[in-house]
């Protein structure tokens, strides 16, 4: 619609409504139009509102708004318009709503069309905000509440409860009546509350990006086959499909020029879409390289869609330190007032034993840690040696306990061939030192999920570019790096002390002065800041189940067009 403002206006068209509030909330004619009334009543809204197919919670929630005296206005009152003229920030509302989908929101779910028939139906011409027809008017204004009251949790919340999609951060909390009316008279910015996170407006711009791609066409598959000798005269065909490929995501400059030679461009373009999808940077077209470059635009669309959904759960940062661990990168990152400052590789529980996503505190280091067996690892792994030996404790320099006394028990005196796993009423504590899972130190956040971070001997599966091999918890490269950030501003342990801790061999817990937030997220596509678009694999199969709920098509959604 011409006469609405450009989207690119909108968010300093917000920003100033709280700078210029008489002009935003003043009819310019001084006052009422004789014969107009401000009021509806809640027997209107539910009859006007009924033929959008608005279900009764969504009605109930517009006829409470207008019941509620908040903001000083009285009950019933039009709120969208005074003295027979639309309040400026509707046509901008509708402006917003009708390129809700630059978010990844369907305009529909909003009633953008039905807005701007009414608007255009409720005022003189195109270029007038006079009210005319009174009965519209008074719908207008019903069905502008009812449209934010919709597109604004969504939008600064989210569509999908994140308990559904197994993910426990706290959220963000918000009273829309509030706030809307807090819009409306000037006192608050709409942009206040769009999400605030660099990283959903880098997501944005790649949802752009492949949408512009996939409106272009997309990419074609690239034939199936081994390429080990891609150098080969008879690849030839393939080295120029595969470089128009990599060309169309910018793994190859744009302005490169496209040949069938398989020369260094080639090479370091595979690098960069190895690198970029968490794949080994080989230079080669391996079978995983392959795969991931046949995967259609669409899905990629989509996996983005997800990932800003994501985003919308996450509350605003907080100045200070904290820990990042984005289990699908499998990469903790280190941010000082939501700067990245440095990372490290982690490895992350295995698809049957996945970590959990959820934010906590780290409260303690612990040195030269003993290791309390979970009770499915006691049961499932460590039972079945017990059958065979009962040495194998000693062994291992752990030690049997009843599991309500307390009691150390000798596992020898235990009959463990009618020892099963419902029967097992013990605990195991394995102490400090060689063997230990937990290497020589690990970091407690206090949670009922049983996740901590910490060292681990086996340093070897850190080589690898899929890292999805604990139990749960997360296993760091560098753990001493971290420990000796997070305690750098302690004068009581100082580095030698430490070391000489670790030497002692005996556990010793440390209280952090300053408790250190964590994050355990999953996101599964971001933008980074050099503006290269990372994809990694839905190792958990978290972007499946929402993806079902997000766009509502049960079985093939991920793999749906969202465009």
């Amino acid at each position: 619609m011409k006469y609405f403002y450009p989207v690119l206006l909108l968010a300093w068209c917000f920003s100033c409504a709280g700078k210029k509030t008489d002009q935003a909330t003043a009819p310019s004619n001084g006052g009422t139009k004789p014969g107009l009334t401000e009021q509806t009543d809640s027997l209107l809204i539910r009859q006007q509102l009924q033929k959008y197919n608005l279900d009764s919670i969504a009605i109930g929630s517009v006829i409470r708004f207008y019941a509620d005296t908040v903001g000083n206005h009285s009950p019933y009152a039009l709120v969208w318009s005074k003295g027979g003229t639309m309040h400026a920030l509707a046509s901008m509302f509708i402006n917003l709503v009708n390129h809700a989908q630059d978010d990844g929101l369907p305009t529909k779910e909003y009633y953008s069309e039905d807005l701007e028939r009414l608007y255009l139906a409720a005022t003189d011409s195109v270029h007038s905000e006079k009210i005319t027809g009174q009965p519209l008017r008074q719908e207008l204004d019903a069905l502008l509440t009812a449209s934010f009251l919709t597109y604004a949790p969504r939008l600064w919340k989210g569509k999908i409860d994140p308990l559904k999609a197994r993910w426990f951060i706290a959220g963000k909390s918000f009273d829309y009546h509030r706030i809307l009316v807090s819009l409306l008279n000037g006192s608050l910015s709409f942009a206040t509350f769009e999400p605030l996170h660099r990283e959903y407006g880098r997501l944005r711009k790649a949802l752009q990006t492949y949408r512009q791609i996939a409106q272009a066409g997309g990419w074609p598959l690239l034939p199936a086959g081994q390429y080990q000798n891609l150098a080969d005269e008879a690849n030839r065909e393939v080295i120029f499909a595969l470089k128009k490929r990599l060309q169309l995501t910018q793994d190859i400059p744009r302005d490169a020029a496209i040949d069938s030679t398989f020369d260094e461009s080639l090479t370091q373009g595979l690098k960069k879409f190895q690198q970029r999808h968490g794949l080994a940077t080989t230079g080669t077209l391996t079978a995983k390289t392959l795969a991931q470059l046949n995967v259609p635009v669409e899905r990629r669309i989509n996996q983005i869609l997800l990932n800003m959904e994501r985003w919308r759960w996450i509350p605003a940062g907080k100045p200070g330190t904290y820990l990042g661990i984005n289990i699908p990168e499998f990469v903790l990152h280190v941010f000082e007032n939501n700067r990245q400052v440095w990372q490290m590789d982690v490895i992350v529980g295995k698809a049957a034993t996945a970590t959990t996503i959820f934010d906590d505190e780290i409260e303690y280091v612990v040195l030269n840690p003993t290791w309390g067996v979970p009770h499915s690892i006691a049961v499932g792994e460590v039972l079945p040696k017990l059958r065979a030996s009962a040495d194998y404790l000693p062994n291992h320099r752990m030690e049997l306990f009843a599991e309500v006394s307390n009691v150390a028990i000798n596992p020898a005196q235990i009959d463990w061939n009618t020892t099963t796993a419902s029967n097992f009423r013990y605990t195991i504590r394995q102490q400090p030192g060689p063997g230990n899972p937990l290497g020589r130190i690990k970091f407690l956040l206090p949670n009922s999920y049983d996740i901590y971070l910490h060292d681990t001997p086996g340093r070897g599966m850190f080589n690898r570019s899929e890292r999805g091999f604990s139990h749960g918890c997360i296993r760091l490269s560098d753990p001493f790096a971290l420990q000796a950030y997070l305690m750098r501003g302690d004068s009581l342990w100082t580095p030698a002390k430490v070391q000489q801790t670790l030497k002692e061999g005996k556990e010793q817990y440390i209280r952090l002065k300053t408790k250190i937030p964590v994050f355990l997220a999953y996101f599964t596509a971001w933008q980074d800041s050099t503006g290269t678009v990372q994809f990694r694999e839905d190792i958990y199969g978290h972007d499946a189940r929402l993806a079902a709920d997000l766009f509502q098509r049960p079985g093939q959604a991920l793999h749906s067009p969202v465009l």
